[in-house]
């Protein structure tokens, strides 16, 4: 399994790519680590599990997004993973 964010300041669009393919989208909030605390990323994060119905760590987890091209920024999105 895989699952892909595509992350800006307004928006996010999530897919999930399953075992055998078939593929699930989502969208959600922005999530730039610039402009939202952690707890938004948090709950963010646990409505995507909700959707997905699915374990967020069974896979690979790829996070493309506004804000992450520093280290805080990505530091900030693994810690919100990790703590769900």
């Amino acid at each position: 399994m895989k699952i892909i964010a595509d992350s800006g300041s307004t928006k996010t669009d999530w897919v999930l790519i399953n075992d055998s393919g078939e593929t699930l989208t989502y969208s959600s909030k922005g999530l730039n680590p610039n402009l939202v605390s952690e707890e938004t990323i948090q709950e963010e994060l646990l409505k995507l599990k909700k959707e997905f119905n699915t374990d967020l760590y069974e896979g690979a987890f790829y996070f493309y997004g506004s804000g992450c091209g520093s280290d805080q920024g990505k530091l900030k999105i693994e810690e919100a993973l990790h703590k769900i």
